[in-house]
This record gives C-alpha cells, structure tokens and sequence, in this order.
C-alpha cells in the first residue's frame, strides 16, 4: 500500500475551480462595464445639478480657448504671431479659474511674473553683450544662480507664499527661458516680446471671462457659506437631541452615513478651514463692489469659520452620545426630554437668526440670546436637580471608591493577594492584558478550581449604581457646553457686521421662527439657477393667483409690550378675524386664521371681561397638538380693562411643554386640555372637550371654557378659572391679531 504524492502538475479539481473563479471575476467585470454608462450620466448629472454655476464655467472655459485658437485658425493672425500663439492657449488652461478671485490672482500673478522677469533679462542682456562670449557666459550663468536663488528663498516668506508664490515661479521660468536661450538664440528678445504678448491677450480673455460674463465672486461664495454653515449647525443640534429622546430605536450603520442630516450638518464646518482661507485669500483679489470704500474684513470670515469649526467640535461629540455603548434607558431619558428639546430649539433658532442676519448683510438682532434660553437652561437645572439618586446613588459615601472595591473582589475570588490597591489599579490597555496573562497562568496551576471571574473594567460598571445615568449627564454637559459657545459665535458674528458695515437691525427684520423660517441655503440654491443667475425673468409680470387676506381696521386691544418677547415683536398686528362679522363657527375662525403664523387672540364675555391668548405655532387645522413653552393665557383686572394699554396679567405654561396647543379643524382655539376651550365641538371626546368627532357639529365659538391649574398657571388669586369664580362663559367678541408680514410668507 502506498500513498503517490504529485508535487508538479494540476488536479483536475484545482483546474475547475480556478476556471470558474476566472469566469466569475469575468462576469463581475462586464457587469462592472455594463453599468458605467449609467453610473457616469448619473454623476455628471448630479454634479451639474447640486451647482449650476460649473456649467458655466465649463461653457466659459470653452469659448475661451475657442477665442484664442483664432490666433491659430485664422491664416492673417497665424502670419504675423507663429507659434509663439501656443502661449496664449496655455495661458487660458492654467489662469481660467471658477472664481473671478482665483482667475484674477492667477492672471495677475502670471502677468506681472511676466514682466518683471522680461525686464530683468532685457537688463541681464545688456550688459552680457557689451563684453566677451566667455564673460557674458559666466556672467549669464551666475545672474542665473542668483536670481534662482532668491527668488527660491523669498517663496519660503509666508507673505509671499500665500499671495505671490505663482508669479514668483512664473518670474522664474521666464527669466530662465529668457537669459539661457539669449546666449545660443539669436533675435531672442523679439521671441521674448512675442511671448509677453501672447501671455497678456491670454489673461485677458480670462479676465474679461471671469469679471464681465456670469461672474462667480469668491467673497460671495466665502459670505453664502458662512451663513450655510451657521444653518447647518442649527439642524444638526436640533435633529440629534430629537433623535436622542425619540421612542423609535435607532437603526444600526457603520460609520457615518453621509445622508444623516446630523452629520451633513457639520461635515460642511468641520472640513472648511482650507475653503475659508482660499476663498479669503481670493476674494482679497477681487474688485470692491459694496457701498464703502473700507477694505472687507475677509479674514474675520476665516475667524469666524474657526470659532464655528470649535463649535461643531460639541456637536460631533453630542452625536456621539447617540452612538455609545452605554445607553440611557429611555424611561429616564424621558424625565428629561421637555428642557432639553426646548433648549435645542431655542439655540437653533439664535443660530437660524445669525445665519439670516449674515445673508442679509445687517446686524444682529440685540435679543438674539433671548430670555427664553435662560428660561430652558433653568428648567434643564431644575430637572436635574429633581432626581439626585439617578447621579447621586441612594448613598454617595458607600460609591465613592467603586474601583477599589471591584479590585478587592475580584483578589478575593482569585485567593491570591495581588497587591492592589486603589492607587495602583491600572485602568490602560497595558494593564489589561498584565492581567489577562498571570489569569491564564494560575488556570493552569488550579485546575480544580474553576471560578467565574469578570474583568475588572466589567465589575467597575456594574458596580456602579448610577452608571445608566451617566451617559446622559455627557448628553446634558454637552448642550451646556454648546449654550456656552454660542457666546462666542454670537461674538464673532457682531465683530462680523461691525467690520464690514452692514446695515442696522430694524424691528422688523427678526427670524419669525423655526417653523416658518425660509432657509437662506435654500434660497441661496435657488438663486443659482439660469433663469435666476441670469435674470431671464426680469420684467416679467408676476401672476399671483391666491387670494389675498382680509383685515379688519381694529385698533390694537392690548398693549404692545405683551408681545415684546415673541416672534411679533417690532411687527404690524392686524386683525384677521373677528367673530361679529366673520361668524361664530369653528369654520368660519379657521378660514380667516389658518396660514397667519403666531397670533394674539383676544375675547369679550357677556359680562365685559376682557382675557385673551398667544399662540406661537398658529393655526392650519391639522387636528394634532403642539408642545411649545411659548405659549401664554393673559386677562385683564376690573380697572386696566378700562384702559387699552394696561398691562394684563400673564398665565404661563406650567407641567412641562406637552399638549399646549391643540389645533382642530371642528373647534375653535385651544390651549392645553382644559386650560382655555373657546368653541369646543358640540359633543365630547373620551369623555371630554380632547377634539374633534366626526360625527359631531362644528364648535361655537360663543362658548368657552377654563380650568388653570395642571397646563397652564393658576390666577395670582388662586382661582382655578381664567374666569374668576366661574368655568365657563359666554363670548359676544373673538378677535384674532396677526402680523400681515409673516402671513405672506404661507
């Protein structure tokens, strides 16, 4: 019996196989090859579309070099140029940038270079010819290695490096060109001209491209970004801490997914540093064209990219918080989500509010950090401080050397005394596996003794009581870090206006809110398209086929400063509805108050008692409710109800954000479940007035109804009624104020 061993040749089996690998990797290919066309279309398409400005340029870059190749084309041109007429296309390919900034830099770089070098070697060749063919050699050969030299030293200047460094090249190779081929060329300085020429009428076709047909302006691509970026935060901020206290869990990815608007957010402010100081440096180049004759703080856009890119460190880092490994239970998450959310909210919209004043070139308005932020971060204080066991523990002194008990335990079920003690517990990488190593060589000695033991890092977690708190006490130190450095955005934005001029904030250039805010990136997007860019619509009649809104000429019932800290404040307030003549329906109020924006409500009883509400979201009758801390119930005493700018007394929102606003399409305005009901539906909800029934009639808005106390605040008398002694009334006027401004906007 033997065994044949084949040490050269092939199986049969091994032959099949690699075939049929070779034939896989085959198809895979033509597949590969199948699909690139369509891949292609896709991406060429895709890269047209997200800016159309590239189109452009491609056309611009076109007609350019068509231009030039006339020199070539045309036989009278060619006759008199030749082929120094090369000089000129290149000239074109390498100076012809996007912006009018880079093509200007580049152009006026490789022009002057040009020149100063022509001239130097002119000078150069001067003096080479008034002596001898061996001198003017050495004389050639060391003026080249000076000039090479100096010209190489003075690129490492930072100065020089940053805004000269391409005419110096240019300067160089010129000159070089120039003073070598003079000693063996004859008529070299006629060439020379010939090439100076040919490189000027290049960078002026550029020039001419760039800063008369569709210009594209460094500063305002650096100036439309900043106020993008400011955006971009915004949204991040307030789409992780929504995505942090959601009930849906979060589907598994690997990496960053670069269509999370959380990361998309602040991806674009994290990688601009180069962007910013390119596009600085170039704008630098370019032509003032604002009213003042002031140089334009470019580099306070690159300072204030910088603070932005710090910012964005905190947002990255909340980010995380979603992706650890030790998450928060969701049940005590929830103790928290009310001040959170709301301080998310009301940061975004101080950086909604900076990114809208930096695209309308005007300063920032002076309650950008409103009192509500404050009033959210005291709120997230007083959450905090409701429930110390979750970071405290029943008992704090028995935690307070968690490590050090976990070491112990774990000597005791070794029954070896390692020596450790707390200060020398090692909590590295290094120290794990030390420990891993003498565990694997006391199994061996103790095999009869098998013992569970976990990793020290393990028992430390478990042990600690409060460690499923501790992954959002990071998630809450964030948001206050976040709170901490919008100061310094807000700073930086100020020093912004201040520097380049920007028109003073008026009253009614505020953010109306989160909700109805055009985006500025959006706005910006849609002014890049042809019809736009080009301004083909110019003249055109513009047809608007909606109705326009009706306004009653109604004297303000209350005073101004009752709104000062909303978004009406500064803004015209017309009523849009009024009960006597428009009708006491639930219909009849949402057809003349839907689509407004926030709005004041006000009511008259039968009884002359005037009381009124503020809704911040509006009315669109989606038959849902809102969470908001904005909203308010107001009323006034016996005697500031006989003067219309006297101060009513405010009920805010109490019990935390939740259902503070209901909007029925059967019902007329509601705050809360029962804290003001006016025109509730005819018949009851779950044993309620909770909303609308089908089957029910339409609310009547002489009806109204109020209970204080568990959504909104209890009067100072401790009346538990908006309307004193009394639950319900009956109404003889609803009025509904608006600001005509923000409605437009719908």
């Amino acid at each position: 019996m033997g065994v044949e061993i084949v040490i050269n040749g092939d199986s049969p089996y091994g032959t099949s196989a690699r075939l049929e690998k070779m034939k896989k990797s085959l198809n895979m290919y033509v597949e590969k090859v199948k699909k690139f066309p369509g891949l292609a279309w896709k991406m060429i398409w895709k890269v047209g579309r997200e800016d159309p400005r590239r189109v452009i340029h491609s056309i611009k870059v076109g007609l350019s070099l068509t231009l030039v190749s006339l020199l070539y084309l045309l036989e009278p041109l060619f006759e008199d140029i030749g082929q120094n007429a090369i000089w000129a296309v290149m000239t074109v390919v390498v100076v012809l940038e996007f912006t009018a900034g880079a093509t200007l830099c580049k152009g006026l770089n490789r022009g002057f270079g040009t020149l100063l070098a022509g001239l130097l070697a002119f000078f150069i060749e001067y003096i080479a010819t008034a002596s001898g063919q061996i001198f003017k050699a050495i004389f050639i050969g060391a003026a080249v290695f000076l000039i090479g030299m100096s010209a190489t030293y003075v690129r490492f200047v930072p100065y020089i490096k940053k805004n000269y460094d391409y005419g110096v090249v240019i300067f160089l190779l010129t000159f070089n060109l120039i003073t070598v081929s003079s000693f063996r060329v004859e008529n070299v300085l006629k060439i020379a001209h010939e090439r100076i020429y040919m490189i000027a009428i290049g960078c002026g076709i550029c020039l001419l491209m760039s800063l008369l047909v569709f210009p594209n302006w460094s500063g305002e691509e650096l100036h439309d970004s900043t106020a993008f970026k400011l955006e971009g935060l915004a949204k991040s901020i307030q789409a992780c801490v929504n995505d942090y206290f959601s009930e849906e869990e979060p589907k598994a990815a690997n990496g960053e997914s670069l269509e999370d608007p959380i990361y998309k957010g602040y991806k674009a402010v994290l990688d601009s540093k180069s962007t910013d100081e390119t596009l600085a440096m170039y704008a630098s180049w370019e032509p003032r064209h604002s009213r003042y004759c002031y140089r334009f703080p470019w580099q306070q856009y690159v300072k204030l990219g910088a603070v932005l890119r710090h910012f964005g460190y905190t947002v990255v880092a909340l980010h995380g918080c979603l992706k650890t490994e030790i998450q928060t239970p969701r049940s005590v998450r929830a103790l928290f989500k009310d001040p959170c959310i709301r301080v998310a909210r009301e940061v975004s919209k101080a950086l909604m509010e900076l990114a809208d004043s930096v695209s309308k070139r005007r300063q920032c308005s002076p309650e950008v950090l409103s009192d509500h932020l404050h009033e959210a971060l005291q709120d997230l204080d007083t959450a905090l401080r409701s429930q110390p066991k979750l970071f405290l523990g029943p008992n704090a002194n028995s935690n307070t050397n968690m490590l050090a008990l976990a070491a112990a335990q774990a000597r005791q079920k070794s029954g070896k005394d390692f020596g450790i003690s707390l200060s020398s517990v090692k909590t590295d990488t290094s120290a794990l596996l030390e420990w891993r190593s003498k565990r694997a060589s006391e199994q061996s000695k103790e095999n009869d003794r098998k013992v569970l033991r976990p990793t020290l890092s393990k028992i430390a977690i478990t042990s600690l009581e409060f460690s499923e708190a501790l992954p959002f006490a990071a998630f809450a130190s964030l948001l206050v870090e976040i709170v901490a450095r919008l100061d310094l955005v807000i700073e930086e934005v100020e020093e912004l206006g201040r520097l380049a001029h920007f028109k003073e904030f008026e009253p009614g250039d505020a953010v109306v809110s989160m909700a109805c805010f055009f985006s500025n990136s959006l706005s910006h997007s849609c002014k890049k398209w042809p019809q736009n860019l080009f301004n083909w619509d110019f003249g055109n009649k513009k047809n608007d086929s909606r109705p326009q809104p009706k306004y009653h000429d109604i004297q303000l019932p209350f005073p101004p400063s009752l709104v000062s800290k909303t978004y009406l404040k500064g803004r015209e307030l017309r009523c849009c509805y009024k009960a006597t003549v428009d009708g006491f329906s639930a219909t009849d109020f949402h057809n003349s108050s839907d689509f407004k924006g926030p709005c004041v409500i006000i009511g008259y009883t039968n009884k002359a008692f005037k009381f009124g509400a503020f809704n911040p979201e509006g009315y669109r009758s989606t038959d849902d409710y809102y969470d908001t801390f904005d909203a308010f119930l107001f009323y006034w005493r016996e005697k500031e109800e006989k003067e219309r700018d006297g101060d009513p007394i405010i009920l805010p929102k109490v019990g935390g954000s939740g259902a503070a606003l209901f909007d029925y399409a059967r019902g007329g305005p509601q705050f809360g479940a029962d804290g003001l009901l006016i025109g509730p539906p005819l018949a009851p909800v779950m044993g309620g007035f909770a909303g609308p029934d089908t089957n029910s009639g339409i609310g009547d808005l002489r009806q109204a109804k109020s209970r204080l106390g568990l959504s909104y605040a209890r009067r100072p008398d401790g009346k538990e009624s908006l309307f004193g002694d009394e639950s319900k009334a009956s109404l003889d006027e609803v009025l509904v104020f608006c600001s005509p401004e923000i409605a437009s906007l719908y």
